[in-house]
């Protein structure tokens, strides 16, 4: 028509700070499906705990307890008519991105942003060792047990405490083993806070751990199976077959977390107070693995992986800062 105007289409103008989270997003995406299809290839399921089985709510105990992500995909697979299998598969997509994300937000908390965006990265390098190659067991609980143990540290970390004991509670859904997050915060916060409300802090964690476990036993009291596996006689073998330098329990220790943990000790040194106050829950962490645990089962060791990996990551930003420090010193004698 005579004395129309062409519309100009109109192309959104991104910042190069939004493309810049756009582009880690894609490869946080791309890394933790390739984590995922490790998993699910190298993975195996444990009898007392076939994911058909919990997803019915009809697999043993302690595992049966650990509903939150079974029943998750019971709901899923019955509103989208999908393959349960399939459907575990993506759910475990899902909190692995999720983990990657909250890993870097954790991450930012102690260091650079462009490191906290790089180091991520090390999950594609650790998990597959704890969740594939040297442990087989597939759990569907393990991958969201890490991703909310992160997000519960950074909650702790920013005093956010709203926002800590709603994942608190989501996370003993998912797993039972949030108990070692009450002991995290009694050695942060100890000479911190006032006896009067570290305690009652405390008090209210345990009564919420209690309660939650209480009335998962409630529901699945007639389910095969007990409150916990005892793995006591297990364990001390596994330590007297290494004090006889049985070489296959000494080579999966050592590669525990990819063998990174090794660099969880001179990364302690300059690790800030919350790391270090952190990892004495390697006390009680051992000591209630030892009783219920198997300690040469590498995938019980992941809620530990945002504490022991990031230590480990102490050491590395050093070399990565001191390398780019030794261009500008030249240029300085120049």
């Amino acid at each position: 028509m005579r004395g129309s105007k062409k519309e100009s289409v109109k192309i959104p103008k991104f910042s190069e700070k939004t493309v810049h989270e756009y582009i880690i997003l894609l490869f946080y995406v791309i890394a933790s499906y390739f984590t995922m299809r490790i998993h699910f290839l190298l993975g195996r399921e444990y009898a007392p705990s076939r994911l058909t089985d919990l997803a019915l709510g009809k697999a043993a105990l302690p595992f049966q307890f650990r509903m939150l992500v079974p029943y998750l995909v019971r709901f899923i697979s019955i509103l989208t008519k999908s393959d349960i299998i399939t459907t575990y598969a993506s759910l475990e997509f899902l909190f692995l991105v999720g983990l990657f994300i909250a890993y870097r937000n954790f991450l930012c908390l102690f260091f650079k942003r462009n490191l906290a965006d790089i180091f991520p990265f090390v999950l594609a390098f650790v998990l597959p060792f704890n969740y594939g190659i040297l442990t087989t067991m597939f759990y569907p609980s393990d991958f969201p047990a890490i991703f909310f143990f992160t997000l519960a540290l950074i909650a702790m970390y920013k005093e956010d405490w709203q926002s800590y004991y709603l994942i608190y509670a989501i996370a003993t859904l998912n797993r039972e083993t949030t108990c070692f997050l009450t002991f995290i915060y009694m050695f942060v916060f100890f000479r911190k806070m006032s006896i009067t409300k570290l305690s009652l802090h405390l008090l209210i964690q345990t009564a919420m751990w209690l309660g939650i476990k209480q009335i998962l036993y409630q529901i699945f009291r007639n389910n095969p199976g007990g409150l916990y596996e005892n793995h006591i006689n297990a364990n001390i073998k596994m330590f007297l077959e290494i004090l006889s330098f049985k070489i296959y329990n000494i080579v999966n220790l050592l590669l525990n977390f990819g063998g990174l943990w090794v660099l969880a000790i001179p990364g302690y040194k300059n690790a800030p107070p919350f790391l270090k106050a952190s990892t004495l829950v390697l006390i009680p962490f051992i000591i209630g693995m030892f009783l219920v645990g198997n300690l040469y089962e590498m995938r019980i060791y992941g809620e530990l992986l945002p504490i022991i990996v990031t230590l480990s990551l102490y050491p590395i930003s050093r070399f990565i800062e001191q390398k780019e420090t030794i261009p500008t010193k030249i240029k300085d004698n120049q």
